[in-house]
């Protein structure tokens, strides 16, 4: 583990939590022994006790640290006492809600994804479709880290003549096995539908097409590029002490897919609230409850489906009952005589040393074949990981390994490489070779590994999708740059049209498009409605999760069909003349 990742919970091991991997650092790292001894020592000088209700001293802390330091800068004595008064706030007996342990969540996800080696645990789920329509399900889950996980959903009560709704996703080195019911539209079932059951073999270490639900373990992806959630009151889930804190679904599809991308399970809305409980020593998540916003477009959306949902209980609910970090049973994928396989093309293979060093064990090495073969290497520490791809005959169009689409320019000391827009990969187009680096790790780890690979990185051609990334000219407006849960605009051309993308943490997300015009076209919801927006009467269409309106020559639109119109319109209004 790399020393930023390990403080924090250095600090954490000094308040009496667990904190694995930490005890093996300390041995080979002088540093880190020298921030512990800093730490004793000032707990030693300092008389701290716990009390029922302490006053949030973090900013005054942070208020008294010197000004001028680089972002992210804490210093050690000032770091190690906040520890000191979240461990009071938590352990002292006080169960109401923690904005400053809350707030850390989502730095701490990111820090202490590495302390997660082994996982096992048994939990509840109830999904209510609406009154004295419910099902209940047990689940289990086991993690062994690098990549080796088992969650297996099986259905306990339901409606009378409903089919069966268990689910099982197993994977496994380079095997994965997922079964379940045929998603249909009807919650009963769909007549004649035989339940699937997919093997997969020679998959690829951590792979996008079969994704290992990794974060039911640590929810990184959850809280990668979050803002500060609100907090809820802690609870005590299987025996273990859990903070609170309250997210959007749209923030949540990580953990959300994780749990219901398999089966026959009712829709969830983007907007809707999702309070998560998780484990204050390992962050794993101990407790989900789904509730319903008030609002007509929600409404109109769940009587379409046959959902009444009211806002006073969860729709959705997921306990753990009992839970382990180590000791579990063995996780294997379980191959019947009649599965048939699917290929999907990785094969382990010496092929030769990596050109980059992450401070992680190389857990797989190997060659992915396919139109374009590939060069592959895998590091892994607990829950994060980190991956390379390499291929020598990518011709595009587009940068090699972009599925998203999204991307803007950086520089590298070889020249110019590509972001993707939530930080969890960099691209880089050289003459002689195509890469891509990704992982779980925080974007400043992969940038600086990118840097050590020392490629001539070239910008892509010019007939490429993602070569008018970052260019900005004509653009009527802006976002401002005080607009809180979203990375850095993305801004492309695209014909006359400027497009700025915004991308929160989960699957938030927002486009805006500005091109010429002087009114709004006939609409294509016949749910559209007037609203207001930046002074004028705009348009919005539910179905589309699309607001437009007409400024100064320019036809504006902010589509998403993760936000709720209100949130459209605070986009719309932080919209400034450049």
């Amino acid at each position: 583990m790399r020393c930023e990742r390990v403080r924090p919970l250095i600090s954490a091991m000094v308040d009496g939590q667990a904190a694995p991997g930490v005890d093996l650092h300390l041995e080979g790292c002088a540093d880190c022994r020298q921030f512990l001894a800093d730490i004793e020592r000032l707990r030693r000088a300092v008389r701290i006790e716990s009390a029922e209700t302490l006053p949030d001293l973090a900013p005054r802390i942070l208020a008294r640290l010197p000004r001028r330091r680089p972002a992210g800068w804490l210093a050690p004595a000032a770091g190690a006492l906040v520890g000191l008064v979240i461990g009071m706030l938590v352990t002292g007996g006080w169960t109401g809600p923690n904005p400053t342990l809350a707030a850390m969540v989502p730095e701490s996800v990111m820090a202490g994804q590495s302390g997660v080696t082994e996982l096992f645990g048994s939990f509840q789920v109830i999904e209510r479709i609406r009154p004295g329509v419910t099902r209940m399900y047990d689940g289990e889950l086991a993690f062994r880290s690098p990549e080796s996980v088992s969650l297996i959903l099986t259905q306990s009560s339901g409606p009378p003549g409903w089919l069966e709704n268990s689910t099982m996703l197993i994977v496994e080195e380079d095997e994965a096995l997922a079964a379940g019911p045929f998603p249909c539209p009807s919650f009963d079932g769909c007549e004649g539908a035989d339940p699937f059951r997919r093997l997969t073999v020679g998959r690829d270490p951590f792979s996008v097409v079969t994704p290992a639900p990794l974060d039911l373990v640590v929810p990184v992806d959850v809280f990668r590029n979050s803002s500060n959630p609100p907090a809820l009151p802690a609870r005590v889930i299987a025996g273990r002490e859990a903070i609170g804190v309250q997210l959007i679904a749209s923030q949540t599809r990580p953990l959300l897919d994780a749990l219901f991308g398999l089966g026959n399970w009712r829709e969830i809305h983007d907007t809707d609230l999702v309070h998560v409980w998780l484990d204050r020593e390992y962050l794993v998540p101990l407790g989900m409850a789904v509730m319903a916003v008030q609002g007509d477009d929600r409404a109109v959306w769940a009587a379409r489906r046959g959902f009444i949902d009211p806002s006073s209980s969860p729709y959705l609910e997921l306990t753990y009952t009992e839970v382990a970090f180590m000791g579990g049973p063995a996780i294997e994928v379980k191959v019947d005589a009649g599965d048939a396989a699917v290929d999907a093309g990785y094969r382990p293979d010496a092929i030769g040393a990596p050109p980059v060093s992450p401070a992680m064990p190389i857990v797989a090495a190997g060659r992915l074949e396919g139109a374009v073969p590939s060069d592959v290497w895998a590091w892994s520490d607990g829950r994060a990981w980190i991956r390379l791809d390499r291929a020598s005959d990518w011709q595009g169009p587009g940068l090699f390994g972009n599925l998203e689409g999204v991307v803007t320019p950086i520089a590298l000391p070889g020249g110019t490489g590509y972001r993707a827009a939530d930080g969890s990969a960099i691209y880089i187009h050289a003459a002689d070779q195509d890469l891509v680096l990704s992982g779980s790790v925080s974007y400043e780890e992969l940038l600086a590994l990118a840097e050590s690979l020392l490629v001539a990185a070239q910008p892509v051609p010019a007939d490429w999708p993602e070569s008018t990334a970052g260019d900005s000219e004509g653009v009527d407006l802006v976002v401002a740059p005080d607009l809180t849960g979203f990375t850095a605009p993305i801004t492309k051309k695209v014909g006359d049209a400027v497009v700025i993308d915004l991308v929160g943490s989960g699957s938030r997300a927002a486009r805006i498009t500005q091109q010429p015009g002087g009114f709004l076209r006939p609409p294509f919801d016949p749910d559209a409605r007037a609203v207001a927006v930046r002074g004028t009467v705009g348009r919005f269409s539910p179905s589309l999760g699309l607001l437009e309106w007409a400024e100064a020559g320019v036809v504006i639109s902010v589509a998403s069909s993760q936000l709720s119109v209100t949130e459209l319109i605070e986009i719309a209004n932080a919209l400034e003349r450049p």
